[in-house]
């Protein structure tokens, strides 16, 4: 289980299906995605590639968080993520994504 991390302005909590509907509105967003690949035209695929993505066991300390504002914590923003690069080695991916 990844920890919840507090900064003075941000919530960086795991992300659960709990925000598949948020993940889904956001990369619906042309500008969101515009340097992205994905299924993000197709629906069904879209909602299985980040259902995936949520639910994938990754190792101890990697996986996605949800970001929310302190301020706001109903409020979806973005993900942040730290999973194994293309299952190579111990190499990491960092990746973030936020709404406009």
């Amino acid at each position: 289980m990844l920890p919840t991390l507090t900064t003075p302005r941000l919530i960086l909590r795991p992300r659960t299906k709990a925000d598949l509907d948020d993940c889904l509105l956001m990369d619906r967003d042309p500008l969101v995605t515009q340097f992205i690949p994905g299924p993000w035209s197709e629906p069904d695929d879209h909602r299985a590639f980040v259902l995936h993505n949520m639910t994938q066991a990754y190792p101890e300390g990697l996986g996605y968080w949800s970001v929310v504002g302190q301020d706001a914590p109903q409020d979806f923003l973005g993900w942040i993520l730290l999973v194994p690069y293309q299952a190579v080695g111990d190499e990491v991916e960092i990746g973030w994504r936020f709404r406009r």
